[in-house]
């Protein structure tokens, strides 16, 4: 059996989650059923991170524990998303303002493992500023990586280019913020969280699609334009101090500076 490095799946023991990972990260993103569980009634299409210091796959286990928000040696979910963007969430943005869509209706799974993992979420239609916008997003992880590639597809009642931003949440405390327009990315160190060190989160959007960047109270947005019924792809991702990859905000944005690129310059292979 090969070993597998990514994962991804459907999780409706948990309140209808989707689920994913690579050998470097996790993340997950929520489901119908949240919406009406008395507790928790969360109505949220941000995406959360799962930190990891292992690599092998722990999305199966975390889950079957219940017991993931204490480091017990592989890593911890102590990220909180609530209605936030999170890690990458998106909003269509009119007039300086986010419209954002429920939780995700449906779900594909198109490969799971051992290398890639790809799936499909389904977002219904929702109001953005008197334009009805639907979505759904494409979405794989790699082994090795650390950033989920999105295609997203916008489906609107009206013609013309949505301006979409993708978000990541703010947080207090000293923390750092970093934008590249020429190379598309924006980055974010979060503030130290003793004893379970710094998260780190960044979006990158390829191909000079950049448009500018924005705020509201609880995220900030990288904006770029989309045309309905034309894929628009972006990639986030996140790191963690303790993963033995990033110690710093300096090493997490050269590797966010090192996806840009490459995505700038792709690999061209010719067979003769």
């Amino acid at each position: 059996r090969p070993i597998l490095k990514t994962h991804a799946r459907f999780v409706p023991e948990r309140l209808d989650d989707f689920a994913w990972e690579s050998d470097r990260i996790a993340h997950r993103t929520y489901g119908p059923a949240i919406i009406k569980d008395p507790k928790e009634k969360l109505v949220s299409s941000g995406v959360d991170v799962w930190l990891k210091r292992v690599r092998y796959p722990v999305i199966d286990k975390w889950y079957q524990s219940g017991d993931y928000h204490e480091d017990k040696g592989e890593g911890l979910d102590n990220y909180k998303v609530g209605p936030a963007r999170g890690c990458g969430g998106t909003a269509v943005w009119v007039n300086g303002k986010p419209f954002v869509s429920s939780n995700f209706s449906k779900w594909k799974v198109i490969s799971n493992g051992p290398i890639r993992s790809e799936f499909e979420l389904g977002f219904d239609s929702w109001d953005a500023a008197g334009r009805k916008v639907s979505e759904v997003k494409r979405m794989s992880i790699d082994a090795g990586s650390n950033f989920t590639r999105v295609s997203s597809n916008f489906t609107s009642g009206k013609s013309g280019e949505l301006t979409v931003g993708v978000g990541i949440i703010k947080r207090q405390g000293e923390a750092k913020l970093a934008k590249n327009p020429q190379e598309g990315w924006m980055s974010y160190w979060e503030p130290e969280l003793a004893p379970n060190g710094n998260t780190a989160c960044a979006v990158v959007i390829p191909g000079g699609k950049v448009s500018g960047f924005g705020e509201d109270d609880s995220n900030n947005f990288i904006l770029g334009k989309a045309t309905p019924g034309k894929p628009f792809v972006y990639y986030f991702g996140a790191g963690w101090s303790k993963s033995g990859d990033f110690q710093d905000a300096a090493a997490w944005e050269a590797n966010v500076e090192l996806l840009a690129k490459r995505l700038k310059t792709p690999i061209v292979v010719t067979v003769k």
